[in-house]
């Protein structure tokens, strides 16, 4: 889920020895140390959500079946393509990007087929739903739900899977145990040793922490919705419990939430509310259009300001270096004027 704090841990994956790829998001505000991310898979996962005519931030996609067929004709050649571009002869790859806990479903099959592992990274859903007020303006009861489902969905599709689950609070605290323990349950090695990358990671923290400290204080409130709340603790001690322990309970709070979303629903007119749905999510994929073609527009004309920025760079050295021997007559009288004057 967004704001969970998998940018910290992408970046001590990094770290440790692991490619995610060359072509990631610039760090900003909300991210200084960096996301991490893959451009182009991003880009293509908002084309996803966009052909279903939703985003990342939709509480109404649920559940998350995503093994439709059209899905699959449009984008199978380029989903498979741009995991053989990114990761082609690395074994030791990491792939991160939030909108993976809604479109596990699509991603599933390509994934499979090059053997990865999963790391579902649990934050504290007060903190989640913080970190978005600040960012995206969303209300808290919406980041709470927004966390709900999509962590939900994510333990639901990757079952059977080779997994684990890790806490966001606990590898900040202890970053080299709760890693150990993770690469132990998933029976992976890093590239680099922990006593070799220790340095780089506590440096790596520290450049973040003031956002720690800040986010930990919402850790102790109460979150306001016992379902959540629920949710929360059987994801945060799903690495200490049997995985059917944690599959049931998930299973429970999933068709809570569906019995009474559905009873809330059917008070309301369906057809009205499915028009404004739909006009929502047309709105959404226009704007999302618009937003990647002004971002390839952006790198474009950053790409060619670079060239001509080389370029003339490259012509006044050519000038310099070729005019003043090719025009010497001209410049000797001035050469001489010193002799001319001594005389």
């Amino acid at each position: 889920m967004h704001r969970s704090g998998t940018s910290a841990l992408g970046g001590m994956l990094r770290i440790l020895g692991f490619d995610l790829g060359a072509d990631l998001l610039k760090p900003n505000q909300f991210n200084p140390t960096g996301y991490w991310e893959n451009q182009s898979m991003v880009r293509l996962n908002e084309r996803l959500l966009s052909h279903l005519g939703t985003s990342w931030s939709d509480v109404f996609l649920l559940p998350y079946h995503l093994d439709r067929a059209d899905l699959r004709q449009m984008f199978e050649t380029e989903a498979n393509l741009l995991l053989d571009k990114a990761f082609s002869g690395n074994r030791s790859w990491v792939l991160k990007d939030p909108r993976f806990s809604m479109l596990i479903d699509f991603w599933l099959p390509y994934l499979r087929n090059r053997n990865a592992s999963f790391i579902h990274v649990i934050r504290h859903p007060n903190q989640v739903a913080d970190s978005l007020e600040r960012r995206d303006g969303f209300p808290k009861e919406r980041g709470l739900l927004l966390w709900f489902l999509q962590n939900l969905n994510a333990e639901y599709f990757t079952r059977g899977l080779n997994r684990c689950f890790i806490n966001y609070e606990d590898y900040i605290r202890d970053w080299r145990g709760s890693l150990e323990k993770a690469f132990q349950q998933l029976d992976i090695c890093p590239v680099r040793t922990f006593d070799q990358a220790k340095g780089d990671i506590e440096e790596f923290l520290n450049q973040g922490r003031s956002k720690q400290i800040e986010g930990s204080r919402c850790e102790s409130q109460e979150i306001g919705c016992k379902l959540v709340g629920e949710a929360f603790k059987t994801l945060r001690d799903a690495g200490r419990s049997p995985s059917k322990t944690t599959e049931d309970r998930c299973d429970e709070l999933r068709n809570r939430f569906c019995d009474s979303a559905g009873l809330l629903f059917r008070t309301l007119n369906e057809s009205v509310l499915r028009a404004e749905l739909e006009a929502a999510r047309k709105r959404i994929s226009a704007l999302t259009y618009k937003e990647l073609a002004i971002k390839g527009r952006v790198d474009e004309l950053e790409k060619r300001k670079l060239l001509l920025t080389e370029r003339d760079a490259f012509r006044a050295r050519e000038f310099l270096s070729t005019s003043i021997w090719r025009f010497w007559w001209i410049w000797l009288p001035f050469a001489l004027i010193p002799i001319w004057i001594f005389d």
